[in-house]
Order: structure tokens, then sequence, then C-alpha cells
């Protein structure tokens, strides 16, 4: 993975003297350093990217998309209470019912 560059750039950082005491000296410090921000500004291209990737542009499978918005909205909330509404009355027996309209 990438995180190696940036342990190596960390290791070359503390293989450099941070205390020139010659131009020329300074001139390779310099160097080195610009050698390790490229190294790193590498390694942010590619984490970023990285990070940018989902399931619509990768080979990634939908499941692993953790900011993807829902397409499906649902209906929403009705306002009615859940339960048995008021007016429904559950408790009378059907078959008796059924029996009392057949005998007439």
């Amino acid at each position: 993975m990438h995180y190696e560059s940036m342990s190596i750039g960390l290791n070359e950082l503390s293989k450099i003297n941070l205390k020139p005491t010659t131009l020329e000296e300074a001139l390779v410090v310099i160097n080195q350093l610009a050698a390790i921000i490229v190294k790193l500004d590498k390694t942010i291209e590619d984490l970023t990217e990285k990070l940018n990737l989902n399931s619509d542009n990768s080979s990634k499978p939908p499941s692993t998309s953790f900011n993807k918005k829902s397409k499906h909205k649902g209906k929403g909330k009705s306002g009615k209470k859940r339960g048995a509404q008021p007016g429904v009355n559950l408790h009378v027996n059907r078959s008796t019912q059924l029996h009392a309209n057949r005998s007439t």
C-alpha cells in the first residue's frame, strides 16, 4: 500500500541533516526534502483517489458504499397512530354476523 511511502518519507527525514553549515549542505537538504515532498504528495493523491471511489465508479459492491444516499424515499408517515383505527370494531365475531344474515 502507499502507507509505506509515507513511512519511508518520515524515515528519510530522520536521516537528513537539518542543521547544514555550508551552502552545499543546505542545497542537499533542500533536494532531499523536495524528494520527500514529492513522495508524500503522490501518497496524498493516491489516498484521495481511493477515498473518492464508491460502488458507482469502481468494482466495489454497493454494500461497501457508506456515504451513498438512498434512492428510495418511501411513503413517509401518514399521521395515523399504530394499531386499530377509531371506528373499527375488531372484536365483533364475524361468523356470528354471517349466520345472523343467513337466517333472515
